[in-house]
């Protein structure tokens, strides 16, 4: 079984733990009774003292919180789920793949990454190309990665060029860029652009623009991006569309905080949501394989 983590009264976390069990277990499953004994090895024993009892009846409510937490997974991610939760046991599905991209997000959330120099694998990027196939199928329209660095020629690899080509090529409104000789620019927390047009192709439309965080510190980013002072700042004019904000993350949020981070973060999409509107990971352009490093990481995890 792998380590619990730092944290081992976070139920989001223990919610990952047990589904990591699940996944490379030999059964291909996971049970409250796993959790239990790695929380506590002395939990299953009958308690002697009221201080005992008290501790073994917050154990098991933590168990109860744990599986609540999986069965709201279930619900947000749908068909896309890669378990069937059946307490007291959470078991992966026959068909679940590494490719799958609820699993990519859970190790991507889970074990991190660090990127190194030479390597050949970006899982951040590959979150990002994720998160631009998720944003076309939101708004049913078409997207594209807006992030530093730019490595495809859909966007320039200049920041002045890339916010040009987003004007007159893609959304079709800010008319191009605007010079400002005193602000830096790189992406200004602009990772993901997503619109639809309308067949006449004239001002007014679904535009959204979104921030991405694949690692532990997202709270700190959830107020990076503001749309309307992105355009106001780097764009000739700002669009007539109203500007929809969205903010990608490949961890879970407890739910308790939900409408909170809305508020600062816009249309927040989750594991949860991620996986249920892109049930696999996308093919990638140089940003490396990410069904290999989904692999690896679960080979990590010990049996």
């Amino acid at each position: 079984m792998p380590p619990l983590p730092p944290t081992p009264t976070d139920i989001i976390r223990l919610a990952d733990w047990l589904e990591l069990c699940a996944l490379v277990s030999a059964s291909r499953t996971a049970s409250d009774s796993d959790l239990e004994r790695a929380l506590d090895q002395g939990s299953l024993l009958e308690p002697q003292a009221p201080e005992d009892r008290e501790a073994s009846e917050a154990l098991e409510q933590q168990v109860v919180e744990v599986f609540s937490e999986l069965e709201q997974r279930a619900l947000a991610a749908g068909s896309s789920y890669p378990f069937a939760v059946e307490i007291p046991l959470l078991r992966a599905r026959r068909n679940w793949r590494p490719c799958s991209s609820y699993v990519f997000c859970l190790c991507l959330s889970y074990f991190g990454w660090t990127q190194t120099k030479g390597a050949k694998v970006y899982p951040r990027r590959i979150f990002e190309a994720l998160c631009v196939n998720v944003a076309s199928r939101y708004v049913h329209g078409k997207a594209i990665r807006f992030a530093s660095p730019r490595t495809s020629g859909t966007v320039p690899k200049s920041f002045a060029r890339a916010v040009d080509r987003l004007c007159r090529n893609h959304i079709g409104e800010g008319e191009g860029f605007r010079k400002q000789p005193v602000l830096s620019g790189k992406d200004r927390g602009l990772d993901v652009v997503a619109w639809r047009h309308a067949p006449d192709r004239l001002p007014g439309k679904l535009v959204l623009f979104g921030n991405s965080a694949s690692g532990l510190d997202w709270e700190s980013k959830l107020s990076e991006l503001q749309p309307r002072d992105f355009c106001a700042d780097w764009m000739i004019k700002v669009p007539v569309s109203p500007l929809l904000k969205a903010f990608f993350m490949p961890h879970r949020m407890d739910r308790q905080y939900w409408e909170l981070n809305s508020r600062r973060a816009g249309i927040i999409f989750d594991r949860c949501r991620i996986s249920a509107l892109a049930s696999r990971l996308p093919a990638t352009n140089g940003s490396g394989d990410g069904l290999a490093w989904t692999r690896s990481m679960l080979a990590r995890v010990p049996r």
